[in-house]
């Protein structure tokens, strides 16, 4: 079944429930661990201690994962941690090799956007397994900016092919026209989203900093489209999953795994919120209190709080 979109205020995980729709029947196993970041980001936003939508909404997509890991449970991509960042990083960087072929050979369309697009999604999903390595980053950054160039051209009616990458001076430091720097890229350029639809979308400004050339280890360009909608997603899926680690490899595995949040701790985590919350809510009552010399109410209103927080009050 299909996910729906986020609420609002959980836009930022939009791409990454638009991948895990795309890829439910195809390849469940990048789509739940699509569901299963876009869960993790929303978390870490906190998003949910303030807007019940976005909490209903994570314990949906929750439940949405722990059917996926049911009905998974027999795969090592779900089971075996190294296993599963190898699937993950190879679908990845198969989705980016193609779009990034196109670029090689000058051969960008709007579909190479769209892949590119996917790519820094599906890349950014290895963050799952620990922290990215500087050559992680680069190469999502070289994804979106790459991205981002070509729709900028296709909305001022330029060919995308005609992009030269800046040269490289003899100190090791890329030099370009004004005009080429990520900055200029704040003017308003056509949004396409994925049904086929479009609107006017002005991307966001960021400092000016040196594009991109080249695929990374040595992309250095930064891309202000994080969000940016895409064109319907083409690309090729990968062939087969990697081979199966031995039980010796697995082992020696000492890369500590990432700890998976159950219902139950989320429902721990929301309720906890709100109990805070709810404290400081009634302290802030008590000082109300206070401030019109209301003994009785701030007296009442602090052990409200101080009972919220487990101390024992008389």
């Amino acid at each position: 079944m299909a996910i729906l979109a986020p609420p609002p205020s959980l836009k930022f995980i939009t791409n990454f429930v638009k991948r895990a729709n795309e890829l439910e029947n195809s390849d469940p196993v990048i789509s739940y661990y699509c569901k299963y970041y876009a869960i993790e980001e929303a978390l870490a936003a906190k998003v949910h201690q303030t807007d019940p939508a976005a909490a209903e909404y994570i314990t949906n997509l929750l439940d949405a994962v722990e059917k996926d890991k049911g009905n998974l449970n027999d795969q090592d991509t779900i089971t075996d941690e190294m296993v599963g960042q190898a699937y993950v990083e190879r679908f990845a960087t198969r989705v980016f090799a193609n779009a990034d072929k196109d670029i090689i050979n000058k051969k960008v369309t709007r579909t190479t956007a769209s892949n590119l697009l996917a790519a820094s999604n599906f890349l950014e999903l290895l963050k799952l397994f620990g922290d990215p390595d500087q050559g992680l980053l680069d190469r999502i950054k070289y994804c979106k900016f790459h991205a981002a160039r070509i729709l900028k051209s296709y909305a001022s009616g330029e060919d995308p092919n005609e992009y030269e990458p800046p040269d490289v001076t003899s100190e090791g430091h890329i030099s370009e026209p004004e005009s080429t720097r990520i900055g200029d890229l704040s003017t308003s350029v056509q949004r396409v989203s994925l049904d086929g639809t479009s609107s006017a979308h002005s991307v966001s400004s960021t400092p000016s900093l040196p594009i991109p050339s080249s695929p990374p280890p040595v992309a250095l360009g930064f891309s202000p489209v994080a969000e940016a909608s895409a064109p319907p997603l083409v690309f090729t899926p990968p062939l087969a999953a990697p081979p199966k680690t031995s039980a010796s490899q697995s082992q020696s595995y000492h890369h500590e795994q990432k700890h998976q949040v159950s219902k139950t701790e989320v429902q721990q985590i929301m309720d906890e919120a709100e109990r805070f919350s709810l404290a400081q809510k009634h302290s802030r009552y008590a000082i109300s209190a206070l401030n019109y010399e209301d003994v009785d109410t701030a007296v009442k209103e602090l052990k409200a709080a101080l009972k919220l927080l487990g101390e024992n009050v008389i």
